[in-house]
């Protein structure tokens, strides 16, 4: 299950990102959808991937610092996808873990539920002992110390909603088990179009730079970015309108007392742009 030739159907996990609150149809109601199959180890990091891929990032700006807010905390989405993958029950022929992104939240599900039988939305989950379906796994992963070999993971997902009200859900029925992650940064004043924005969008050089400056300064002017190019303001107004028709940003408020948000990933995610 570990070697690069291991493909076996029912330890694949199926990943799909969903245009609104509930499921619809792959065809018309999915932004992105992938199938992954291989070794657990591929199986971890092309989820971890997905997700990240298709959340996105708000800024601020706090003491001259920009500071980034991620969707999911990636500490917290790393516990539930190893918690999937190596406690899922890999003897249901015809199953496999699936993962579904909505604008809210993230859920991931996983085939078998609590090795004792138990409903872990009936239990205190900072009560609940580490258990192990499958001990080799587990043993593989904590001696590449991708897990801890000791404690629950999930204490672990939960400590990553520490800075907010909201809190990851757990469920479990006796074939599957289920962890929810809030969406950190849903409002339900998102529009359709901040909402939905597919973060894969592909940008010129000029235009990341625009980005740059906008995250460090959202209430940044055309004459500013025009003069930070060193472009005139005609070319800066059109690089505005490229990226506001590509779904890269938006305008909140009027022309003169409004900022400009970032609805996409930044290009390298750069951490800071000083402007000159």
């Amino acid at each position: 299950m570990l070697c690069d030739q291991y493909i076996v159907s029912q330890s694949r996990i199926f990943c799909t990102r969903w245009k609104h609150l509930t499921k619809g149809t792959v065809g018309e109601d999915a932004l992105d959808d992938k199938e992954y199959e291989g070794n657990l180890l591929s199986l971890l990091e092309n989820a971890e991937v997905f997700i990240k891929n298709n959340s996105r990032k708000s800024w601020g700006v706090s003491k001259m610092q920009r500071d980034e807010h991620e969707d999911y905390p990636h500490s917290s989405v790393r516990e539930a996808l190893i918690n999937a993958i190596i406690h899922r029950d890999y003897q249901i022929i015809g199953s496999e873990i699936h993962i579904d992104m909505y604008p809210d939240r993230v859920e991931i599900t996983s085939p078998g539920g609590m090795p004792d039988g138990s409903k872990i939305q009936a239990l205190d989950v900072s009560t609940i002992p580490s258990m192990r379906r499958n001990m080799i796994i587990s043993d593989v992963f904590g001696r590449l110390r991708i897990m801890e070999r000791r404690g629950s993971g999930l204490s672990r997902i939960i400590d990553g909603y520490n800075d907010v009200e909201v809190k990851p859900a757990f469920y479990s029925e006796s074939s599957y088990f289920r962890v929810t992650l809030p969406n950190k940064n849903y409002s339900v004043q998102d529009t359709a179009v901040s909402s939905f924005i597919h973060p894969r969008v592909m940008l010129s050089p000029s235009e990341e730079k625009v980005l740059e400056l906008i995250a460090f300064n959202p209430a940044i002017t055309g004459e500013r970015i025009a003069e930070n190019l060193d472009v005139s303001l005609r070319h800066a107004k059109r690089l505005l309108a490229e990226l506001k028709e590509k779904g890269a940003i938006q305008r909140i408020g009027s022309a003169k007392s409004g900022h400009w948000e970032i609805l996409i990933n930044m290009p390298g995610q750069k951490n800071q742009y000083m402007s000159r």
